[in-house]
Parts: C-alpha cells; sequence; structure tokens
C-alpha cells in the first residue's frame, strides 16, 4: 500500500503542476495587460497622449484587441483631435465587444469636445447624472466645446460647478488660463498657470499654454525651454514646433528653428504659417531671394497679406529693389492699421453673449485677406452659422476656397448665393435679424488675434 502511495504521489504532483502553470501564465499575461493599461492611463491623465497611443499599440499587438485598450486609444485620439483615428480606434472597441452606450458617450464626449453638439450642456449635463466616473471627461468635452464657440460665461459656470466637485483638478486652471490667453492677457494666464504648473509638473497642456503667454510677453528664453518640455510629450504638434522655432528665432537660433519646422513639414507644399517662419530665418540669415522665391505664391493668392508683405519687403530691402520694397511696406502698413481695427472687434466680439452674423463677417473679412486664412474662416463660418443666407460670407468662402484648389467647397457657396438671390429675400446680404450665439462647430479655437 505504501509503495502504491509513493508511486501516485509524482503522478498527483505532475497533473498539479499541469493544472498550476497554466493558470500562473495566465495570472501572469493578466497581470502584464492590466499593468500595460494602467500605465496609458496614466499617461492620458497627464495628456502625454502621443505616448498613451504608441503604449497602447504595443499592447494590442502583444495581446490583440480588447475593448479597453481600443477604448483609451479612441480617448487619446479624441483629445488630440484626430478624427479618423479616433473612429477607427472606437470600431474596434465595439467589435471588440465594447458595450453601445458606452460608445454613445465617447462619441457624444467627441462631439461636444468639438463644439458640435447644439445643446451641449443640456446633454454634458445628462452624462455628469448618468455616472459619476464622467464628470470629468463631460467637464472637459464641455469646457473644450464652449471655447470653441468664444462661450466664456458659460465655461466660467462649469469650471465653478467643477471646483466645487474637484477643486484639485490641473484642468480648472488650464482652462482659465486659456481664456485668459485668448484675451491676449498674457501676464494673467503666466501668472496663473506658473503656480498651477509647480503643483502639477507632470500635466502636459501648461507647458504649451505657457510657451503661449512667454512669447506674448517676449521672455522668449522662457518659451524655449517650457515648449521643448512640451514637444518631449507630444513631437507631433506643429503648432507648438511653429511657436518653439518662433522662439528660438527670436533667441537668434535660426539654425535650430530651421530644423524644428524641417521636422514637422508634411509632405508637399508646407503650410503657410511654417513657409512664413522659414522665410523670416532666411531674411535674417541674409538669404533674401529664398524667402521672396518660398512665399512667392502666398502673395500671389494673398497679395494683402500683412506679415507676408512685411517679409518681402525686408527681402527686397536686402536686395536693394526699392520699388518693391516700398510697395510691400505699404500693403503692410495699410493693413496694419485694418488688424488693429480687427483686435477690437474681436474684443468687442468676445465681450457680447450675442453676435450678430454682420460683425463676426467683418472680422472674419479682415482677418482671411490680411493675416490668417484658418482664423478668417472661423469667423466666416460663425456669421453663417447665426444666419446660413449672409451673403458677403458666402463670398468670401468662395474666395477662400477658390484661392486653395477647392473647387467643388466653392461651388456649394455659389449655389446658396444663386438660391439666395434668385428669391424676392427681403435683405439678401444681410440675412436674418443677425442675432445668436457664433458657434462655428470646428474643432479648433482660433481667436483672431494677431500672435506674437
Amino acid at each position: 500500500m505504501n509503495l502504491l502511495s509513493r508511486k501516485a504521489s509524482p503522478i498527483r504532483l505532475l497533473l498539479l503542476l499541469a493544472v498550476l502553470l497554466p493558470l500562473s501564465w495566465f495570472a501572469w499575461q493578466r497581470n502584464q495587460f492590466n499593468s500595460a493599461l494602467s500605465n496609458a492611463q496614466r499617461l492620458i491623465l497627464n495628456q502625454e497622449n502621443f505616448w498613451a497611443i504608441e503604449s497602447l499599440r504595443k499592447t494590442e499587438q502583444r495581446f490583440g484587441f480588447h475593448p479597453e485598450t481600443s477604448l483609451l486609444m479612441a480617448r487619446a485620439n479624441r483629445y488630440l483631435g484626430k478624427s479618423d483615428e479616433f473612429r477607427r480606434s472606437l470600431d474596434h472597441a465595439i467589435d471588440a465587444g465594447l458595450p453601445a452606450k458606452r460608445a454613445q458617450q465617447e462619441e457624444l464626449l467627441y462631439k461636444a469636445q468639438r463644439g458640435e453638439l447644439p445643446d451641449v450642456v443640456l446633454q454634458m449635463s445628462k452624462l455628469m447624472q448618468e455616472s459619476e466616473d464622467q464628470f470629468e471627461a463631460a467637464s472637459i468635452a464641455l469646457s473644450y466645446g464652449l471655447l470653441v464657440r468664444n462661450d466664456y460665461a458659460g465655461i466660467n459656470d462649469v469650471l465653478m460647478l467643477w471646483q466645487s466637485h474637484d477643486p484639485k483638478s490641473p484642468w480648472i486652471p488650464l482652462f482659465r488660463g486659456m481664456i485668459l490667453l485668448s484675451r491676449r492677457e498674457w501676464k494673467g494666464a503666466r501668472d496663473l498657470l506658473e503656480p498651477a504648473r509647480e503643483s502639477n509638473p507632470s500635466f502636459v497642456p501648461f507647458y504649451a499654454n505657457l510657451g503661449t503667454a512667454y512669447l506674448g510677453l517676449n521672455e522668449s528664453e522662457k518659451a524655449v525651454r517650457v515648449l521643448e518640455r512640451y514637444l518631449e510629450s507630444l513631437p507631433d504638434d506643429a503648432d507648438a514646433s511653429l511657436k518653439l522655432a518662433s522662439a528660438l528665432r527670436q533667441t537668434g537660433r535660426s539654425q535650430e528653428a530651421l530644423q524644428v519646422l524641417m521636422r514637422v513639414v508634411p509632405k508637399g507644399e508646407p503650410p503657410h504659417d511654417i513657409l512664413l517662419e522659414i522665410a523670416k530665418i532666411n531674411v535674417e540669415n541674409g538669404e533674401s531671394q529664398q524667402a521672396i522665391d518660398r512665399l512667392a505664391g502666398i502673395a500671389r493668392s494673398w497679395p494683402e497679406d500683412v506679415p507676408v508683405a512685411t517679409v518681402l519687403s525686408q527681402a527686397y530691402q536686402q536686395l536693394g529693389d526699392e520699388e518693391k520694397a516700398t510697395l510691400y511696406a505699404t500693403f503692410a502698413d495699410q493693413g496694419q492699421k485694418e488688424l488693429t481695427s480687427a483686435d477690437e472687434k474681436l474684443f468687442a466680439l468676445l465681450s457680447q453673449p450675442q453676435r450678430s452674423a454682420k460683425a463676426c463677417y467683418e472680422l472674419g473679412h479682415i482677418l482671411l485677406h490680411k493675416q490668417s486664412r484658418l482664423h478668417g474662416v472661423y469667423w466666416l463660418e460663425a456669421a453663417l452659422k447665426i444666419d446660413e443666407g449672409f451673403i458677403p460670407a458666402h463670398q468670401d468662402m468662395i474666395t477662400f476656397y477658390t484661392r486653395t484648389n477647392q473647387p467643388q467647397l466653392a461651388a456649394v457657396h455659389q449655389r446658396y448665393i444663386d438660391r439666395l438671390t434668385s428669391t424676392d429675400r427681403p435683405n439678401n446680404t444681410g440675412g436674418k435679424n443677425g442675432s445668436g450665439a457664433g458657434d462655428s462647430g470646428t474643432t479648433q479655437n482660433p481667436t483672431g488675434l494677431s500672435q506674437p
């Protein structure tokens, strides 16, 4: 009997090991997966969204698609404003078993953040009530959506509620700082954001917004430091790279500035703002003809653009072409007066809860032709949101789409004009009564202010 027991013991041990080893392996794998999820959540919490996505990609390569990883991937892309990637990740999450209600909530947050929900306050309030753990996500999306619409009174209401719920959230001083920046209150923004960053040094958005404040205050060395820190976390942020290049140029490090811009220049023709910054570097390096060649296309399409005319005047002055230097200097001087009035119009609009289509159009028209296509289109779209029959705004949109080689979109606005002018509309150059909230439904918040 003892002999039989001794023979059975190794067999039982082998059977036990056969059961325990797979269980141990499964537990270890699950622990590794949960650790990867926790790391991605921490990165997103600090808005390290670029590295969160990189981490989640590796996790999915190792463990396959899971609703948790794909949902986090969608969230990181939502914060980055990457629409296609957001939808692709959310579709993967649904395919992997994400509940439909949770997917709908994420879609609502996406639309709210972009300013696309007409009843955004009501929708986000419902989401907060439905799920306590969605309070911060809904507050963030709601604040961004109201910022897109320049609804600062609405944001302040949200922030007051948020403060009572979670007074230590770094998002609260961030949004307050962003409001100050949109009003060009550089010192106020700096004084608010610096202590907030010291309290939350891992929260990445503080660095980008401090960079903007420092540039506004001509504190270029400080701007370089915080923007370099920001780009460690979000290396593909073209706007921050442009600001860093500007700060580097202002500190006399033009070659470094050029290297920063080259890293983010997309394939094909670079955006106008990057071309302009490179041209400024060319002029500072005495490469006048390169600056002229670089800006020739913009000058043909937008001959009244003030920053472009200023750089071209300097370039031709270096070449000794006084006639062209004087011509572009005249363009720049005349346009700068209009840009000064544009700043006044902007501050007036930002202080009005109700805005007219005419006021939005007048600001958009100046910005489109004199300084920034992005900011100009933003306010022209705001005018059309208030009154889709405001013909002057349609005409400027036709100009924009024609000059940017988008004839199909230009035709859409032409059809609006044709339809409006073929009816007995009593006011076909002003549309309705011209009052309403100027939300544009765009993903960004271009205020139209002259950038430092």
